[in-house]
């Protein structure tokens, strides 16, 4: 979330106004998010696309908790996700939303109790979570480095991540999921 509170207050400051624009719509449609998927399950009541979406929500609640909470606990245990399953959860989760966020607004448009503009509501709030989503996946595939690498360092098995130009930390090796969190080494040019 940092990330994008950082784009949101650069997009200020550069004075870009559609980018601005873009950045509040998006968040925003990722706040209503939960309140919008519940709306999806409760309107109409076709078991077989109910089910979809229950079985959607439950994926991306569960790449949420693996993603953040086996994030939380790991670091109690002074671990880290390698950045490579950091990346795959991040993007799985993405384009689960993305596809949780296109089946309700369609089960919503659908609802002949909606009114029109409810209709064009529940399509624009889709619209802008399938944007956004697309947005961070693509600046992550572009702007990010989404492996590591297993290296040596003093006798010991490392990985070494590229966190910036020009930057590299290196940390204890422990599995092929996860790393140490102690930065055994750093490399600036």
């Amino acid at each position: 979330m940092g990330g994008a509170l950082w784009w949101l207050l650069a997009a200020a400051v550069s004075g870009s106004w559609l980018m601005l624009l873009a950045l509040v719509l998006s968040l925003a449609a990722w706040a209503v998010f939960p309140a919008a998927v519940c709306g999806g399950w409760v309107s109409q009541s076709r078991d077989r696309k109910k089910k979809t979406l229950v079985r959607l929500g439950l994926a991306v609640l569960l790449l949420l908790i693996l993603r953040f909470g086996g994030q939380l606990l790991l670091g109690l245990a002074g671990l880290s996700w390698r950045r490579w399953v950091k990346s795959a959860l991040d993007l799985g989760l993405l384009g689960a939303a993305s596809v949780l966020a296109a089946k309700t607004a369609g089960r919503l448009i659908d609802d002949p109790a909606r009114r029109d503009w409810q209709r064009w509501c529940s399509a624009l709030w889709a619209g802008l979570i399938i944007f956004s989503a697309v947005g961070l996946a693509g600046m992550k595939l572009l702007w990010t480095d989404l492996g590591d690498r297993v290296t040596q360092w003093e006798g010991q098995k490392a990985v070494a991540e590229y966190v910036g130009v020009f930057h590299e930390k290196v940390y204890p090796y422990r599995n092929l999921l996860v790393r140490g969190n102690e930065v055994i080494y750093e490399w600036w040019d």
